[in-house]
């Protein structure tokens, strides 16, 4: 798998909620939490490149 930014995995995964049929409401709170946690991210200065999809970016919070 090819690197990615956190921006695009968060794209990709309110996509893939989309495809899966999630509800309008669901995927909204999604979009609202994860738009905060993109925010924080960006703040603390996190590397934007995820490595791996199953890393976890820890210590963020």
């Amino acid at each position: 798998m090819s690197n990615m930014t956190v921006k695009q995995a968060i794209d990709g995964f309110l996509l893939n909620c989309k495809v899966e049929g999630k509800s309008h409401g669901t995927i909204d709170c999604y979009q609202d939490k994860l738009k905060g946690f993109y925010w924080c991210v960006s703040i603390q200065e996190v590397p934007d490149y995820i490595i791996k999809a199953d890393q976890v970016i820890s210590g963020v919070f």
